[in-house]
């Protein structure tokens, strides 16, 4: 579809959903390659009824994530799937390896249906090789272990899970001395120069690679769609760490969406992912990794993200996507070298985990030939997809974080008085459907208190964020509801606060939060981060401010943050950090 016009902007959003409707019926139909049907599911001690994707005569759904895997290789294997720095592998090299490891991890450590196998380390092609292995020819459990944590947290980790084995890079099993009392073998990939220190404590990957190769195939392993297939820790900002449970139909919801969206009747072209975000990550996983696999891409992995090599590779690679948070895309466009790079492959920038701001989105479409902006929504507990932006229509709705996908549904629910709102009424986002969470592993305290019951029995996970959502259905996200301001009595929202500072052409970054007030309880703070040259005084900035917010979500205090602002393994701010420097600051901020 074409472009959305500046003329007729709700005529062409009307037309765009209209003939989306139409082609998700076409292809969920019964006969369709996508069936989809309400199915009875059990969920949370209840019985819900889901739009579950179903088998069919035509179908191309798949069930579960070994389903996913062997389709995608027998499709797909002279393509090439991997590329990191000068290793190039195609999906049938990666099959061939990931099966010689299943091979070894299963005699060698006694991984069976139902192990927990913990995987820590960078982006490398090993990482997502052991994944393949562990939950696609093993059907065993995989948990990606944040690589950032440190040694107690990763032993809290391997603890909570109760997992059988550990496969790290190096670095990752330095951290872990406590391995043997804990009896929990280790397997090493990459140990390069470490490796004198790492063989007494790891086996390595390559050699168990090998290992495998002259190993007998393994029996077949029956897999259900709702046995378990990943534990992913959430980042643990407030408290410790919680496991989340996803079942292969958890995944297999969400990812069977991606195929759906990307299915044609003639052949296309094999596109190329640049991932941004860590694997360990909702968003590199199954944004990234895992929506590679449906669509038989090829995915350029990196070390860690570096703007300059992020534009070195869209010129060598034909990089379409870039998967990641909108920072990664503020590096690029704000990078002084960006014209030295032919970008011209690029379709599509964006991301989610963070807001991307108004501004920017013009931003891209000047400076790339081709690419446009997009961004979604989703949480770990969700599976990562639940809302998307169709870029098409970003420039529309600007604020939005998009539309709810096609077998997810959204409320908004009031918090204090426990009921549903209508559109364009402010409270927590919730949504349910197949992709939700099974329980945070091991804490039913915790999963109860993030599930809803309704007045019609209808289960609802509780995101904790507040925010709306419109006639049409576009959500739109204000903030976390631990987060807003509190002035005097009155809500602010962060969102609202930094989308405006977003829209002064010095800004670079910036993060509201609410500081400590003796009348108001809370005033509004932003900490601010100029462009490479550029600064301007604090008062200018109050002063633009004023010009787009009431008066009270004016900010009373600026200060300009020295260098880059905080920000977790997955790109997302760190607002609990800034405060606590900012009131260290608070001195020389300039206040109103």
């Amino acid at each position: 579809m074409e472009e959305c016009p500046e003329e007729d902007v709700e005529g062409y959003v009307h037309k765009f959903l209209e003939e989306a409707k139409r082609g998700a019926l076409l292809l969920t139909a019964p006969e369709g390659p996508f069936p989809l049907a309400e199915e009875e599911v059990p969920h949370f001690g209840t019985t819900q009824r889901y739009r579950c994707w179903q088998k069919g005569p035509n179908s191309l759904v798949c069930h579960t994530l070994p389903e996913l895997f062997s389709d995608s290789f027998a499709r797909n294997a002279d393509k090439e799937f991997l590329v990191y720095e000068g290793d190039r592998f195609t999906y049938g090299e990666a099959q061939e390896i990931s099966v010689s490891l299943s091979r070894a991890l299963a005699q060698e450590f006694g991984v069976k249906r139902g192990s927990c196998v913990a995987i820590a380390g960078r982006n490398f092609p090993e990482w997502v090789f052991t994944l393949i292995a562990v939950n696609g020819f093993l059907s065993a459990v995989s948990l990606p272990v944040n690589a950032w944590w440190t040694g107690d947290e990763l032993k809290y980790g391997l603890e909570d899970s109760q997992s059988c084995l550990l496969v790290a890079d190096a670095e990752r099993v330095e951290r872990a001395p406590f391995l043997k009392s804990m009896g929990i073998p280790a397997v090493c990939m990459r140990a390069g120069q470490r490796r004198a220190f790492v063989e007494p404590h790891a086996r390595l990957f390559e050699e168990l690679v090998i290992l495998g190769r002259s190993l007998d195939p393994l029996p077949r392993r029956p897999v259900h769609q709702d046995d378990r297939a990943m534990l992913m820790y959430t980042s643990g900002t407030t408290a410790k760490p919680k496991g989340v449970v996803m079942s292969h139909r958890n995944i297999m919801s969400a990812m069977n969406t991606v195929r759906m969206w990307n299915y044609s009747s003639v052949p296309k072209p094999q596109g190329t992912i640049l991932l941004a975000s860590p694997l360990f990550h909702v968003n590199g996983s199954h944004v990234g990794l895992f929506q590679v696999i449906c669509k038989g891409d090829k995915m350029v992995l990196q070390y860690k993200w570096d703007a300059v090599r992020a534009l070195q590779a869209i010129q060598d690679e034909k990089v379409n996507n870039i998967v990641g948070v909108p920072t990664n895309t503020y590096d690029l466009v704000n990078h002084p070298d960006f014209l030295k790079y032919d970008t011209s492959s690029m379709t599509q920038v964006g991301g989610g985990g963070a807001a991307f701001a108004a501004p920017m989105i013009k931003r891209v479409k000047d400076t790339f030939k081709k690419a446009r902006a997009s961004t979604g929504y989703g949480l770990t507990e969700t599976d990562a997809i639940s809302v998307v932006m169709p870029s098409n229509l970003f420039p529309a709705r600007p604020t939005s974080c998009g539309l709810p996908v096609i077998n997810v549904d959204v409320c908004i629910l009031d918090v204090e008085e426990g009921k549903k709102l209508p559109p364009g009424g402010v409270g927590e986002i919730c949504f349910r459907g197949a992709t939700i969470m099974q329980e945070y592993w091991q804490k039913p305290d915790k999963t109860a208190e993030v599930f809803y019951i309704d007045e019609h029995g209808e289960l609802w996970f509780r995101t904790g964020d507040l925010g709306a959502v419109d006639e049409q259905n576009f959500v739109y996200i204000m903030d976390r509801a631990k987060d807003i301001i509190i002035r005097g009595g009155e809500n602010i929202s962060c969102a609202a606060v930094e989308h405006a500072l977003y829209e002064h052409p010095r800004v670079a970054e910036v993060a509201a939060v609410g500081m400590p007030h003796e009348n108001l309880g809370e005033t509004v703070a932003v900490a601010v981060v100029f462009k490479k040259g550029s600064s301007v005084p604090s008062a200018e900035l109050q002063e633009h401010a004023a010009k787009l917010l009431p008066k009270h979500m004016v900010p009373a205090e600026v200060f300009i943050w020295p260098g880059e602002l905080p920000r977790g393994a997955t790109g997302k701010i760190q607002k609990r950090d800034i405060r606590e420097q900012l009131a260290k600051m608070r001195a020389p901020a300039s206040k109103l």
